[in-house]
């Protein structure tokens, strides 16, 4: 960390373990504090009550940084997002997550992107969230899954169970689980699923399902812009009415 990066990271924790109520949102985005500059940030956190956003995104934290911020969230009811994207977490850190999220109440956005995390790690989250109230935005693209469908057939199986979650983006599924998002529309009222890799945006209705008709619709590649899908190469606008309860867009 630079000289003065360090000394503004000095004095920023130093008025979040005051409690300053002009610190509300924690930006230490390219810091690479590592896990002693993460722990000394959940160590400051103790006691801070007005923080509310904390991006920690590429700062060279592992499990053991995780492990620190995990402990001191479990109590904290303050913080509403936490960014630890591009951190080697690994399954050692999802697996110190998962016991923040089964413990949190009051966290509603988590961004785990590029975190290293496999298959295993991924299932310790998705099965504390069977337990998880609180959080309705969760983003895992761009972790190790690979071509195993057990850690994405573990969180659509939370889905059915936990109606809280309505933003997921989790990029890898495979097409042996795709049968499974159909279905989960009957059990949970309302989810946005975003799919990079096969290009889904699944938003299910729940008002839809009762009026019956149309409610899934096979699009190409195409770009969102609320209700309305533009496909670019043919220059085609397709207005979607909030009625539909299951779009996907798939290559």
């Amino acid at each position: 960390m630079a000289t003065d990066m360090f000394h503004q990271w000095e004095a920023t924790l130093s008025q979040i373990s005051s409690n300053d109520p002009s610190i509300k949102w924690v930006d230490a985005m390219c810091f690479l504090m590592g896990d002693s500059g993460a722990c000394a940030l959940a160590e400051a956190m103790k006691t801070n009550t007005f923080v509310t956003r904390i991006n920690l995104r590429l700062n060279q934290i592992g499990a053991d940084g995780v492990a620190s911020i995990a402990e001191n969230l479990l109590e904290n009811k303050s913080v509403l997002e936490l960014n630890l994207a591009a951190n080697g977490l690994g399954d050692e850190g999802a697996f110190h997550v998962a016991r923040l999220l089964e413990g949190n109440c009051s966290l509603k956005k988590l961004i785990l992107i590029r975190c290293n995390i496999s298959t295993t790690g991924i299932i310790a989250i998705a099965r504390s969230l069977r337990r998880n109230k609180s959080l309705n935005w969760l983003n895992i693209a761009n972790n190790n899954l690979g071509e195993n469908v057990s850690g994405v057939d573990e969180m659509i199986s939370t889905l059915r169970i936990n109606s809280n979650l309505k933003h997921l983006n989790i990029d890898t599924i495979h097409p042996d689980t795709r049968a499974c998002i159909e279905e989960l529309c009957h059990t949970n009222s309302k989810i946005e699923l975003w799919n990079r890799q096969f290009r889904y945006l699944i938003t299910l209705q729940s008002k839809m399902q009762k009026a019956g008709g149309l409610n899934m619709i096979l699009l190409c590649p195409m770009v969102w812009s609320k209700f309305s899908l533009v496909q670019g190469c043919f220059g085609v606008v397709f207005e979607l009415v909030k009625e539909y309860s299951l779009i996907i867009i798939s290559n």
